[in-house]
């Protein structure tokens, strides 16, 4: 049963009349129209029906499509005998012959006349008259098909005809035909431009079809009535061929006379270069042209464009024209093109750069967060705070120290430029489950340009974060990079290392950050516990996360977040491997988040909300998702136990790469899924979903309406002569709603054609194609047409294939991510595979060296009955072989790490224990205590690490390291934490309070009947960095002595090269505790060693010299009465004077007299 549509049309194009044509009942009757034409066009197809039968019956024309009449055209050769047409796949009409004579009559005219045929199309030429022979062809096909109707002979085929010209006109008596002819005009030369001259006496149309033969092949695109000879036609011989039929309805195919080229071997043509140009507007949105200007000729066709920015290709932009997304603005776009000139010259032309502004926020600043403070602006690389951005400094400290002292006066903007800064994570730790590399403050902007990086320093840690957000308010963290150490991270256990964590804070604003191979997260926004601060009102604009391991952002509390113009991509490593994941944690709750205008493509997961494994007060509402691009996830858009919220104008396309049992594979775009709480209230409306389909899983109170399913084709298959590619149609209109089911179109249903460098391949309209030599350099695709199971047209055009017989590369590595495996666990996973090779979108099959597991698709996993025994194995080697579709592999062993098993208790307080917490003063490298681990577990190795960077613990013992020592006047305890883990990933931290003992000894005193113990003094500018700071002894000796050995320390430890009376403070040391040792003989000749008090540096970033009017001077000493009366209104510079001249005459040694401090 064939759906027809016939259009009664003018000369012109214009439709008269259209009828729907039911071929299941009786013929229908339409009334012919003088000066019409009729085209007839099959509804599964969209294209000309395959079959279409015409006869004769006095003066009306019967029609078949199937079996028996199906249409009567009354009148037709009364009225005009209108052509009878059809849409083909090229463009051009094909033409229908038409029975104008009995069958007997034909027959017998048969007979008499030599046989003749004629091209199915003249391609886009125009309709071509109907007459003499053709006509007779036409007969023949009639009569063959009636004989086939009666007597089943399947041997005998229509003839195909040429196309119809709209109301022929038949002569009742043809003239003789003048056979047209067709020349060559021009200079056989390269660089020559050669015109085609068609001649016929009966008159040659205006709509000629061209095509230029190289040595009577046709010469790719080249169709055009005049043809540039190019260096490929030196020494070879062009001629042209045109089809067209002339004046008297007579078809003609003539070919000119082949003629040699010029020879340009020794006078090659001079190239001249072309030039390339963008035109187009610069704001995110608009679309930009590329321009190609060239002397020597453009061609028409086989130019390739690569779009960059910032100098790198962007992926899949290869035309004529590129939109501008989020992710161009701040950056610069260029294009590059390729192709053979009409003289036949090779080249390769970029355009200059386009500068591409940074999109406005939308609000007056942000969505949420208020105007940033811009009082105080200061750069990390000045001299007081001393950041490098070398790539090889850690900067840690310094940028911590220009956040500080912004914070400090109130607010302001901190900026990093150019150049990459290494951030130790571990730098500042409030918690176990909080360790921080760089702490902002209320207040502050980190402000950072397209060309800062700051690289987290490897380490091992379970929890970390580059820049940590907490207990904050209005804070700004504007633009760079901050790169993650998942290539390079030590340890095997956690998932908390994240780019930018945000706690317990308010009014915050993140724009046009990438955060980028994190341990975790790229971005996380969750509480602490012990703050009563909750997150609100935080927004994320033009961010981008890219390949971080856990999620590219994680909210597990807040409300009042919106994400926006955002950029979520190939997020994988350990579970869930979204690009955003909504999920609080037990008893918190995240509501009212807008996420919009955001893409998310190559992630595991692109968007999940869900509540689905605690109870309480845990809840998610309120969760909007609109505008968003969802490309090539495993899994589309999934909503679980969330209250209240919108999915809605998104679009997404499913992917299907994986086999159907993959454990990740999911057909569908959406799923609303009951979690903990039932999902309620959501709206799903207006999203265009390709290749998926909505899955609803029995929720209730949900509005699912006026969505839409497109239809999307995959390739499969190896791009070689004599391999098979094969076609996989889905659309979601094929799923249940209820029911999660493959939405995988049978082949059956689907019109196929395939496609090579963009030109139809004939005769291949099968689900399958086997690959010939002739599409070899190619990239194959397919085009498909079908009516869905919801009675819609579709249309859909895979991508394409990588040039078929490419050279093949082997893989160059595998990566396995994560590499643990949860012990005592039937079937567990260990995680997913990842070839590495540089041949794009090849494809792998990988096999396992241990007989115990197996590889589905990339999910390296046990089989069903094995297990692995956590208390007898600690890790194992695995080695994976990756073999791409030529048979290149690649072999890697990995080292796989045995997991506690699920649910096990971890360590509690009283497990870890330290032997003694009594720590000496004054001893270097001094022994507090054994550490001790009580470990349920059997079998594991452990390992420890601590808070205090001047312990360490080797072999179990907690000390100080080699040169640390502690001073029992400024720490007389010491609150240390002590982390300690198992091979099993378990892990405990504890804090342990140490007793600092005294040394009665120390400070050194000389106990001598005739003197008191000397009294050091100190004198010296505010403890600032870049001051200078002076030490002195003055002692009752009589006078001070100036001869002594002198040695400053820092926090107890020797100062390189600091080993005179002065000593000019550094930015090591901010923050720190600066002394002084004097070692001297007395005029007692006795030799004295005496250490001054500590004194600990301001980190302030503005210092003060020595002799400033306004640095104050410190003075603890026995000043003489007149001393102190002169200098107490002085400033630093007097009093340094004074001193200077009287020296100890300044000072008394008489206990009688008052002891003055003057500041």
């Amino acid at each position: 049963m064939a759906h027809i549509t016939l259009a009664l049309k003018t000369p012109t194009g214009d439709t008269l009349a259209t009828h729907a044509l039911d071929t299941t009942g009786a013929p229908q009757h339409i009334a012919a129209m003088n000066g019409a034409y009729y085209q007839f066009t099959d509804a599964a197809s969209g294209l000309a029906p395959e079959g279409l039968i015409t006869k004769r019956q006095g003066d009306d024309l019967y029609i078949t499509f199937d079996d028996g009449t199906d249409l009567i055209i009354d009148h037709y050769f009364s009225q005009g005998q209108g052509a009878l047409v059809g849409q083909q796949a090229n463009g051009g009409l094909r033409n229908y012959p038409v029975a104008a004579l009995g069958e007997h009559e034909l027959a017998a005219e048969v007979a008499a006349a030599p046989a003749a045929s004629a091209p199915d199309t003249a391609g886009k030429a125009g309709l071509a008259v109907l007459g003499g022979l053709a006509l007779v062809g036409g007969g023949i096909a009639i009569a063959a098909r009636d004989h086939d109707k009666d007597h089943h002979d399947d041997n005998v085929a229509p003839q195909p005809q040429p196309e119809p010209q709209p109301n022929p006109q038949p002569g009742s008596n043809p003239q003789a035909n003048h056979a047209g002819k067709i020349a060559i005009s021009g200079e056989m030369k390269v660089g020559q431009t050669l015109a085609a001259q068609v001649s016929d006496g009966d008159g040659a149309p205006d709509n000629v079809q061209y095509q230029w033969l190289r040595d009577g092949e046709p010469i790719s695109g080249e169709t055009g009535a005049t043809y540039r000879l190019s260096s490929d036609d030196a020494g070879h011989k062009i001629s042209v061929h045109a089809e067209y039929t002339d004046a008297k309805g007579t078809a003609e195919k003539p070919t000119s006379t082949a003629l040699d080229v010029e020879n340009i071997t020794q006078t090659p043509v001079a190239n001249h270069e072309g030039t390339v140009s963008i035109t187009g507007g610069d704001k995110v949105g608009s679309t930009l042209t590329a321009n190609i200007s060239d002397a020597d000729g453009v061609p028409d066709t086989g130019v390739t464009y690569q779009w960059l920015r910032d100098g790198q290709a962007i992926d899949q932009a290869n035309g004529k024209t590129y939109i501008l997304t989020p992710d161009d603005a701040d950056h610069q776009i260029s294009v590059q093109a390729a192709y053979k000139d009409k003289a036949g010259h090779d080249e390769d032309q970029t355009s200059d750069i386009r500068d591409i502004p940074a999109s406005p926020s939308s609000g007056p600043y942000s969505e949420y967060a208020v105007k940033a403070a811009a009082s105080t602006v200061v750069n990390v690389k000045n001299p007081a705070f001393g950041a490098k951005g070398d790539g090889k400094t850690d900067d840690t400290a310094a940028i911590q120290k220009a956040i500080d002292a912004v914070a400090a006066k109130g607010g302001g903007i901190v900026d990093i430029p150019n150049g990459t800064y290494l951030i130790n994570t571990l730098h500042q730790e409030s918690s176990y489950f909080e360790t921080s590399g760089l702490v902002m403050k209320s207040n502050v902007t980190l402000r950072m340009t397209s060309t800062t990086l700051l690289k987290a320093m490897p380490n091992d840690s379970q929890y970390a974060a580059i820049v940590t957000i907490k207990d904050a308010n209005n804070v700004h963290l504007i633009g760079g990079t901050i790169e993650g150490d998942r290539a390079s991270h030590t340890g095997e256990y956690g998932e908390w290392g994240h780019g930018v964590s945000i706690t317990n804070s308010t009014n915050v604003t993140v724009k046009n950050v990438t955060a980028k191979e994190c341990w975790g997260d790229g971005f996380y926004v969750g509480k602490r516990g012990g703050s009563n601060i909750n997150n609100e009102n935080i927004t994320f604009e033009q961010v981008h996360a890219e390949h971080n391991r856990r999620q590219g952002m994680s909210i597990t509390h807040g409300k009042h977040i919106k994400v926006q113009h955002s950029v979520f991509k190939d997020t994988d490593g350990t579970d869930p491997r979204a690009g955003i994941d909504i999920e609080p944690n037990k008893n918190e709750q995240v509501s009212d988040v807008v996420v919009t205008h955001n893409t998310f493509i190559g992630n595991r997961t692109g968007f999940v909300a869900m509540n689905h494994l605690h109870g309480g007060t845990t809840s998610v509402k309120n969760i909007t998702f609109e505008y968003n691009k969802v490309q090539d996830n495993h899994v589309g858009v999934s909503y679980i136990g969330v209250e209240g919220g919108k999915i809605r104008h998104n679009t997404i396309y499913q992917k299907h790469d994986m086999p159907k049992d993959y454990p990740f594979h999911h057909q569908y775009g959406i799923e609303l899924r009951n979690g903990v709480r039932p999902v309620s209230g959501i709206t799903v409306d207006n999203n265009s979903i390709y290749g998926g389909n909505i899955i609803d899983r029995y929720t209730k109170g949900n509005t699912i309406t006026n969505n839409h399913f497109k239809s999307a084709v995959y390739l499969h298959g190896t791009a070689q002569p004599g391999k098979i590619l094969t076609a996989e149609v889905y659309d979601g209109d094929y799923g249940t709603l209820r029911v999660h089911k493959s939405v995988q179109v049978p082949s059956k249903s689907v019109s196929y054609r395939w496609y090579a460098d963009g030109v139809e391949i004939k005769g291949a309209h099968e689900s399958t194609y086997k690959l010939t030599e002739a599409e070899r350099g190619k990239k194959v695709t397919v085009k498909v047409t079908f009516t869905d199971a919801a009675g819609h047209n579709e249309s859909a055009t895979s991508d394409a294939t990588m040039p078929v017989g490419y050279k093949n590369h082997a893989p160059t590595n595998i990566t396995l991510s994560p590499r643990i495996i949860y012990g005592n666990e039937d079937h567990a996973e260990v995680g997913l595979l990842k070839a590495i090779d540089p041949d794009h979108n090849d494809r792998f099959t990988y096999t396992v060296s241990d007989s115990r597991f197996e590889i589905n698709g990339d999910m390296l996993r046990l089989k069903k009955g094995q297990r692995i025994d956590y208390n007898k194995v600690n890790s194992f080697n695995l080695t994976v072989t990756a073999t791409d579709q030529m048979g290149a592999s690649y072999k890697k062993t990995f080292t796989v790490y045995v997991r506690a098993p699920r649910g096990t208790p971890t360590f509690d307080y009283y497990d870890l224990t330290l032997s003694a917490n009594k720590l000496m003063e004054n001893k270097a490298g001094a022994t507090v205590g054994r550490i001790n681990l009580r470990d349920r577990s059997i079998g594991k190795t452990h390992t420890y690490s601590v808070s205090d960077k001047r312990f360490e613990i080797v072999n179990g013992v907690l000390k100080l390291k080699a040169g640390y020592k502690i001073d029992y006047a400024l720490e007389k305890t010491i609150a240390i934490a002590i982390t300690a883990s198992n091979s099993g990933g378990l892990t405990f931290r504890k804090t342990f309070t140490l007793q600092v003992q005294d040394d009665p000894n120390y400070p050194a005193k000389v106990h001598r009947a005739k003197y008191v113990s000397p009294e050091p003094v100190i004198m010296h500018s505010e403890d600032k960095e870049d001051g200078i700071q002076k030490a002195k002894t003055v002692e009752n000796d009589e006078s001070a002595h100036n001869s002594g050995q002198y040695q400053e320390q820092r926090d107890s430890h020797d100062i390189d090269s600091a080993e005179s009376d002065s000593y000019q403070l550094t930015a090591d040391d901010a923050g720190q505790h600066i002394s002084a040792n004097i070692a001297d003989t007395n005029i007692a000749e006795a030799r004295e060693t005496v250490d001054s008090a500590h004194n600990q540096v301001d980190t302030n970033d503005a210092p003060l010299t020595l002799g400033d009017e306004e640095a104050p001077i410190h003075i603890s000493a026995n000043l003489k009465d007149a001393a102190q009366a002169e200098l107490a209104d002085k400033s630093s510079a007097d009093i340094l004077e004074y001193l200077g001249e009287h020296g100890s005459d300044a000072f008394t040694f008489d206990a009688g007299e008052t002891l003055h401090t003057l500041t």
